[in-house]
């Protein structure tokens, strides 16, 4: 019986680790891998579905006081610029939403690893409409067509994605 008991709970933890790994395998946040061709700025063109969470006022001492999510997309042109595309930001605890306009630069060196800065220029109530440029390290993966992103910028605590339409 104990043995049987044993048996059951082996299987059904297996079958919740093999679940739980293919499921992580398709998420967002999975590992992804890397092509042996080199990258450049040509390996960004085009329309990217974008998705990013944010939260800042950390160096202010707020410890986090405003949290956010951005969905949208964006346009690389291949040679390094920004521009186009729409942003739709949503901060739920200061009950504000906007649409913006991202623009700026990228950079991305043969390894995929890069740099880009990105401006929104919004319309709307605090804090959608604090536009200013944001500084981020991004990870080309998959040929270009999935970007990986990491704001850099003091007070903020970005992460997001970006997947080729």
């Amino acid at each position: 019986m104990r043995s049987s008991i044993r048996l059951s709970l082996a299987l059904s933890l297996s079958a919740v680790v093999l679940v739980g790994a293919i499921g992580c395998a398709n998420s967002p946040s999975a590992v992804l891998a890397q092509s042996n061709s080199p990258y450049s700025n040509a390996s960004l063109a085009g329309n990217y579905a974008v998705n990013f969470t944010e939260a800042y006022g950390y160096s202010s001492g707020g410890g986090g006081n405003t949290y956010g999510t951005d969905i949208g997309t964006i346009s690389f042109d291949g040679n390094g610029n920004i521009s186009g595309g729409t942003i739709n930001r949503l901060f739920p605890f200061a009950l504000a939403t906007c649409t913006a306009t991202p623009t700026g630069t990228y950079s991305i060196n043969s390894s995929g690893a890069g740099s880009a800065s990105l401006t929104f220029s919004a319309s709307g109530l605090h804090p959608c409409a604090n536009g200013g440029t944001h500084t981020f390290s991004i990870e080309a993966a998959q040929q270009g067509d999935v970007t990986l992103w990491m704001e850099t910028d003091a007070d903020y605590l970005t992460t997001g994605t970006s997947a080729k339409q």
